[in-house]
């Protein structure tokens, strides 16, 4: 990992600190571990000139479809349309570990270029079990919030994420990933919690009152990756899925405690609703 280069990006995204009474800046640096154990796949020529790929792990929104597909495609030489890619039936497709942390592309996106390139080499049915060690993806985030003293709500000005995810396939999806994860984790910092009553009742019980971002709340967020590949699987590529979730939270109480710190205040436990912010600040 180039966690120096992570760092200097993230701090250069987020800029100046701006002018302001409850100004906090926050820095989170993270090394995530993700693939392991193994992952299968099987990538056949047609009659036709098409391709199909049988992979064992199956996307639920990641766009494995257009990643393998674009792996393939590339190790072959041939369109990216010309390549089918066939998921989930088990009757057809071979075993694998599955879709989860991260792994997806540094496990399964490997069984599949090592089976193109046996393809590529002159087999007709390369059938491939890929087998790993951890990769190890890293990045570093940087917030800049604001807190109203008067009502204790949070404005979150600025938010930088750059992560080093070795090798990126597709820049688009991967970016979405980032995305995705980094409001899931602003939703966790800033208003989601399971309340309840004296008797152990949920308070929160439905989305009327659990409180989720909409996308009217979401700050503006920088993305940025720094790309040092590992050397343990052909692609170089490491983990990207939960980037965000585990950046974004640590960034922004970083930067609520520091907008605090000169009150006294040396930690404040998330979500960081107005009211939370508020009996802080009057306690202070």
């Amino acid at each position: 990992g180039d966690y120096e280069q992570c760092l200097a990006k993230a701090v250069e995204l987020i800029g100046e600190r701006p002018p302001g009474r409850r100004v906090g800046v926050g820095i989170a640096l993270y090394v995530e571990r993700a693939g392991g154990q193994w992952e299968s796949a099987e990538v056949t020529r047609t009659g036709n000139g098409r391709v199909v790929v049988r992979s064992s792990s199956a996307p639920h929104g990641q766009g494995h479809d257009t990643t393998f597909a674009q792996i393939v495609a590339d190790r072959l030489g041939i369109p990216i349309d010309d390549v089918e890619l066939r998921f989930g039936d088990s009757a057809e497709v071979p075993a694998g570990v599955g879709t989860f942390g991260g792994r997806s592309v540094a496990m399964a996106g490997s069984a599949v270029a090592v089976a193109a390139d046996r393809v590529a080499a002159g087999e007709e049915s390369a059938s491939v079990r890929f087998e790993s060690a951890l990769v190890f993806g890293s990045g570093a985030y940087a917030a800049v919030v604001e807190i109203d003293e008067d009502t204790g709500e949070l404005t979150v000005h600025r938010l930088a994420a750059v992560d080093d995810a070795g090798t990126i396939i597709n820049p688009l999806l991967a970016e979405g990933q980032v995305l995705g994860g980094t409001v899931h984790g602003l939703g966790t910092v800033l208003t989601e919690e399971m309340a309840f009553d004296e008797y152990d009742q949920p308070l929160t019980a439905s989305f009327v009152s659990y409180a989720m971002l909409s996308a009217a709340e979401q700050p503006p967020i920088e993305t940025a990756f720094v790309t040092s590949p590992t050397p343990l699987n052909p692609l170089g590529a490491k983990g990207i899925g939960e980037a965000g979730t585990i950046g974004a939270p640590a960034a922004i109480a970083n930067a609520v405690a520091d907008a605090l710190a000169p009150l006294g205040v040396r930690h404040l436990d998330p979500p960081y609703t107005p009211e939370r912010l508020w009996r802080a600040l009057r306690d202070r």
